[in-house]
C-alpha cells in the first residue's frame, strides 16, 4: 500500500515503474462498469421522485424554493437506491486498486478475503456503507441542485443557438463545485472500505489528521475531479438527450 506522504508523481512513478500502462492505471476498471447496469435505475427514480414532487407543491413555499428542494430531495432518493445495489461492486474495486497486480490476487480472492477472512460475512461487501451514503447523497443532491440552477441561469443569458453547450458547461462547473465541497467525505470513506479491520470514523479521522493534517482531507482532489467532470458531462449530456428524445415522443 502506498505511503500516505507520497505526492500524485511519485505514485504514478510506482505504479509506472512496477505494473506499466494500461494495467496499473486501470486496476478494477473492468469491476466498476458494473455500476453502469444500475444507472436506469437512477435516471428513472430521480425523473419520477421530481415528478411528484413538483406536483406536490405546498403553498407556503415559493416557486424557486421548491425547485431546490425538488433536486435536493430527488436526487437523494436516487442515490439512496442506486447506491444500495452498487456498494458492493465499490468495495471490491477499491480492494483491487490497493492490491498490486505481481501479488497474484485474482477478483474471487478478494471476494473471498471480504465474506471470510475479515470475519464479517456478507456484511462486508458493505463496509463503509453509511458513510458512502453520508458522502454520494450529498453529492448527488448538490451535484444535481448545482446542474439545474446552473443550466437555468444560462439558459436565460446563452442564445439559442449555442444551447448543445448548455449541458456540458453546467455539468463540468457543477461537477468541479460538488468535487471541493465532498471531498472529505469520500477520503474517509475510502480508508473505511480499504481498511484490514473495523474501525470508527472518528478514528480514521483521527489518524488522517494527525499523518496528513488539514491537507489530507483534501489528498487525492485532482485525480477524483479528473474522474468526476468528464463522467458527470457524458451521464447528463446523455440524460438530457434522453429526456428531449422522451418529451419530442410524448408530444
Amino acid at each position: 500500500m502506498f505511503s500516505s506522504t507520497w505526492t500524485h508523481k511519485s505514485i504514478i512513478k510506482e505504479v509506472w515503474r512496477n505494473e506499466r500502462f494500461p494495467q496499473g492505471f486501470y486496476r478494477g476498471f473492468p469491476i466498476s462498469l458494473g455500476s453502469l447496469f444500475f444507472e436506469p435505475i437512477f435516471t428513472t427514480t430521480l425523473e419520477q421522485t421530481r415528478a411528484i414532487l413538483k406536483m406536490t407543491q405546498p403553498k407556503s413555499i415559493s416557486h424557486s424554493q421548491w425547485n431546490i428542494l425538488t433536486s435536493l430531495i430527488s436526487s437523494g432518493v436516487a442515490t439512496l437506491i442506486y447506491q444500495t445495489f452498487t456498494t458492493p461492486i465499490d468495495v471490491i474495486t477499491q480492494r483491487i486498486i490497493i492490491t498490486r497486480a505481481r501479488d497474484s490476487i485474482h477478483v474471487k480472492d478478494i471476494i473471498s478475503d471480504i465474506y471470510g477472512k475479515s470475519g464479517d460475512g456478507f456484511r462486508g461487501f458493505y463496509k463503509g456503507y453509511l458513510v458512502s451514503l453520508t458522502m454520494s447523497v450529498p453529492f448527488n443532491s448538490i451535484l444535481w441542485t448545482f446542474y439545474w440552477r446552473i443550466q437555468s441561469k444560462f439558459e436565460e443569458i446563452i442564445p439559442l443557438k449555442y444551447n448543445s453547450f448548455i449541458s456540458p458547461l453546467s455539468a463540468t462547473l457543477a461537477s468541479l463545485l460538488t468535487s471541493l465541497l465532498t471531498q472529505p467525505i469520500d477520503v474517509i470513506k475510502t480508508r473505511l472500505q480499504v481498511s484490514q479491520k473495523r474501525q470508527s470514523v472518528s478514528k480514521i479521522s483521527l489518524l488522517l489528521f494527525q499523518q496528513r493534517g488539514f491537507k489530507g482531507f483534501f489528498s487525492g482532489i485532482l485525480p477524483r475531479t479528473c474522474t468526476i467532470a468528464p463522467y458527470t458531462v457524458i451521464m447528463m449530456s446523455v440524460y438530457e438527450i434522453i429526456k428531449r428524445t422522451s418529451v419530442r415522443e410524448d408530444s
